[in-house]
């Protein structure tokens, strides 16, 4: 009987870093980039690891696939127009916290405004069951309206 065999269970698991390019003229685009900010590939199947494997897939990574665009977002640095785009930034936040309410932010900065301090993102402001959310600061304004 062929192909009735359950197949055995494996894993991978890549750490790379996420950015932003902002080398082409009107687009910020949020990448995970694999050619210059690999930094751990680990496959194993069936739960043990293959001797030189690791090495091999994080060489094939980072020499094809190199890149992997995850948003684009049309900017114009030099506007000062408040309805409109001038730069993005990512953020990936690991909270440590007992909470655990780790995250990742896609941050914009509208014209007329200056960037806000991203750092100050140390947990997920998503409620539990929830997918998605908005946080803004208007300038002049003293908080934040978040969800």
């Amino acid at each position: 009987m062929c192909c009735s065999a359950t197949p055995a269970p494996g894993t991978l698991r890549i750490v790379a870093s996420v950015d932003v390019d902002t080398s082409t003229n009107g687009i910020d685009l949020v990448r995970i980039d694999l050619e210059q900010k690999l930094w751990l590939t680990e496959i194993s199947v069936a739960g043990f690891p293959i001797p030189g494997l690791d090495g091999l897939f994080a060489a094939f990574l980072r020499n094809n696939v190199k890149l992997i665009p995850l948003v684009p977002f049309p900017v114009d640095h030099a506007t000062s127009t408040t309805t409109a785009m001038k730069n993005a930034d990512v953020l990936i936040v690991d909270d440590t916290s007992p909470a655990d309410k780790d995250a990742s932010a896609f941050l914009v900065t509208f014209g007329g405004g200056s960037p806000g301090d991203k750092s100050a993102f140390t947990q997920s402001f998503i409620t539990g069951g929830g997918n998605g959310g908005s946080s803004r600061r208007w300038v002049g304004s003293a908080g934040s309206s978040a969800r």
